[in-house]
């Protein structure tokens, strides 16, 4: 865990992603309609099954969640597309079946 003195919203406009829990999940999705859970993993994982989601086209403002195989890809992946203009971009550190239990289907 990191403290960045200036805040959240100025960790986010220098390209930051945020790491989100498990329990962020659900609350997040449930508040935010607009949310997008954005699945990275292989493409025979992918197959087998995801959550529903896509990368935003028009709106960069637009809170992204990215799933992957393992933490590491999932924040590497976050924090290119943090670098790419997104600016509400976060990654859980977790599988894809423990977001499938945690989200209301």
């Amino acid at each position: 865990m990191r403290r960045y003195q200036l805040g959240i919203p100025v960790w986010r406009a220098l390209g930051g992603a945020c790491e989100i829990e498990l329990a962020g999940l659900p609350h997040v999705l449930a508040g935010d309609r607009t949310a997008v859970l954005l699945d990275v993993r292989e493409a025979d994982d992918f197959r087998k099954g995801t959550l529903p989601g896509r990368l935003p086209m028009e709106d960069h403002n637009t809170r992204v969640i990215v799933l992957a195989q393992d933490p590491a890809h999932a924040r590497y992946v976050a924090e290119a597309i943090a670098r790419e203009a997104f600016h509400n971009v976060s990654y859980f550190p977790g599988t894809l079946d423990e977001a499938r239990a945690a989200v209301p289907q």
